[in-house]
């Protein structure tokens, strides 16, 4: 497609060719004298010739340049506007994409000063007019609005403008950028209002939530505001202060939580006891997760807190309440034996009076003197219990110790219960308290006895290992009872802990303690409901007696 030559081309072309004509028709008129008259006439032409030419080659290439912008501006995939400034922002000029951002053809854009007004949302009017005006007195206007698209609907637009002058400083037009950010806006709208719902959900759980620094220690990122109402300090404290929760922290297991984090140790459970503002005590059940990157690198931890306090306070009652009725139901067993040794030893006191033949008087204070000896082994364990007795250690080869004391076993333990023992042939020696430690196995195999109620079997089984502080002796005792359940096995140790419905809870707490006293341990090895129990006694290995 040409290009359409202007006015002043055309009359450059007019006078040249005027010019042409009046040299042809005169020519043959003038006389020589009149040459140089001749001469300057076709120099004026080819000048005039030259300009002509020039000047239409550079409005072709400006006319060029002019069709490649224009395309340019159309084709952009952003709305571009010019606007006259003033405070209606009147459109003089929008580009193709404009149209197609909000439906409005053009010329109903153009030189409407009520148009762009009308279009904004009515919550945005006011203050992106009032931007408007400010723009124009500081050159430049940046902001996000809502304009009525042509189906009803509103579409969120980025406005960026700026303000153009004159060479005289006069403001000729405002040009800009539009840009449809509306999905940008509903996706910010969505995450806002999922952020509020997660911050509500945070806010308003039962527990206290915070994040941690996973790179240094005591750093809390953030804490939920449940805290003030948990242990009374403010927000900022936690977050400001550097380790601040081992301030808070019981300082019985402060030394070892922060020797645990330090190690890497990052704990899922625990209870930690806190001191709140008050100075009173809250107890808290901690679970924490270290946050990892798709790399394994460590982000942060986040944990949370549920107070406990009053459930812990609930257990120390339950627990006091057990052990004075356990103390209770010692007591009157105490009494019980007690009766039972002094009415035998009457009895036979007032049988032996009364005795003829000198033999049976010898019986009858055979029997007293046994029975005293059971008072007597009563009262020691009962002191072996409160670990306050010395014991009388000496080297023993626990094969023969465990040997002798079997047919009292299968006496207690009665026909239901087969006894297997198992020892290998060469002397497995410890340092012992023999009577104290035949009544620890004693104990165990009661224990055993009273979880195989239908009759089962009891193994004891001795063996030695070397380890890092030399040779030990192991002694196994297994059962193929009921097991223990998880939430006792962690206690059976302690006192008044037990797994009979009537027990006292004192034979495995003798046990332990005897067994610690001879310098050895005492552990549950395994236990499967229904399947059995495992106890190990580990006694460190002593020369021959």
């Amino acid at each position: 497609m040409g290009l359409r030559r202007p006015a002043y081309l055309v009359g450059f072309g007019v006078v040249a060719g005027a010019t042409l004509a009046m040299a042809g028709l005169g020519l043959a008129g003038l006389t020589p004298g009149s040459r140089l008259l001749e001469a300057l006439l076709f120099a004026v032409l080819a000048v005039l010739a030259a300009v002509t030419v020039r000047l239409w080659r550079e409005h072709s290439r400006m006319g060029a340049s002019e069709h490649r912008y224009r395309m340019l501006v159309e084709e952009l995939p952003v709305g571009l506007y010019l606007d006259l400034p003033d405070a209606s922002a009147t459109n003089v000029y929008s580009n193709p994409e404009v149209v197609r951002m909000l439906g409005y053809p053009a010329e109903r854009w153009a030189f409407d000063a009520d148009f762009f007004p009308s279009i904004l949302h009515p919550d945005d009017r006011e203050r992106v007019l009032a931007e408007v005006r400010d723009g124009i007195e500081n050159g430049r206007f940046n902001d996000s609005y809502r304009l009525r698209h042509a189906d009803g609907g509103y579409r969120w637009i980025a406005d960026r403008g700026r303000l153009v002058n004159d060479e005289r400083g006069k403001p000729l037009y405002v040009q800009g950028v539009l840009l449809d950010v509306t999905s940008e806006k509903e996706a910010e709208a969505q995450a806002l209002q999922l952020q509020r719902q997660y911050e509500s959900l945070v806010t308003r759980l039962p527990l206290v939530t915070y994040i941690e620094d996973a790179a240094e220690i005591g750093r809390t990122v953030y804490i939920s505001p449940q805290v003030v109402d948990l242990l009374g300090y403010p927000v900022d404290r936690w977050v400001n202060e550097q380790g601040f929760f081992f301030t808070v922290l019981d300082p019985a297991i402060a030394g070892g939580v922060r020797a645990d984090r330090a190690a890497g140790q990052i704990e899922t459970s625990r209870e930690l006891r806190l001191i709140a503002s008050d100075g009173s005590e809250r107890w808290v059940d901690s679970r924490r997760t270290l946050v990892t990157d798709e790399d394994g690198a460590a982000l942060y931890v986040l944990g949370f807190w549920v107070d406990i306090t009053q459930r812990h306070q609930l257990e120390q009652q339950l627990r006091r309440h057990e052990r004075l009725d356990a103390v209770g139901e010692l007591a009157a067993g105490i009494v019980h034996n007690f009766n039972n040794m002094l009415l035998a030893i009457n009895l036979y006191a007032d049988r032996a009076s009364s005795r003829d033949s000198l033999d049976e008087v010898r019986s009858d204070l055979a029997v007293i003197r046994e029975t005293g000896d059971r008072a007597s082994r009563l009262v020691d364990d009962l002191l072996a219990f409160s670990r306050n007795q010395s014991l009388a250690p000496e080297p023993a080869d626990l094969r023969h110790v465990i040997e002798n004391v079997l047919s009292l076993l299968r006496q207690l333990l009665g026909a239901q219960v087969t006894i297997r023992f198992d020892a290998p042939t060469e002397a497995m020696v410890a340092t012992i308290d023999r009577s104290r430690f035949e009544q620890a196995l004693v104990n165990l195999a009661i224990n055993a006895r009273d979880a195989m109620p239908e009759g089962g079997e009891l193994t004891i089984e001795l063996n030695s290992q070397d380890g890092p502080d030399g040779r030990s002796i192991v002694l196994a005792v297994s059962d193929t009872g009921e097991g223990i359940p998880e939430q006792i096995a962690e206690h059976v140790f302690d006192p008044f802990v037990t797994t009979k419905e009537h027990g006292t809870g004192l034979g495995l707490a003798s046990t332990y303690g005897t067994i610690r006293q001879c310098g050895g341990t005492i552990r549950i090895a395994d236990t499967i409901a229904d399947h059995g129990t495992t106890f190990e006694i580990t006694l460190p290995a002593s020369e021959a007696a």
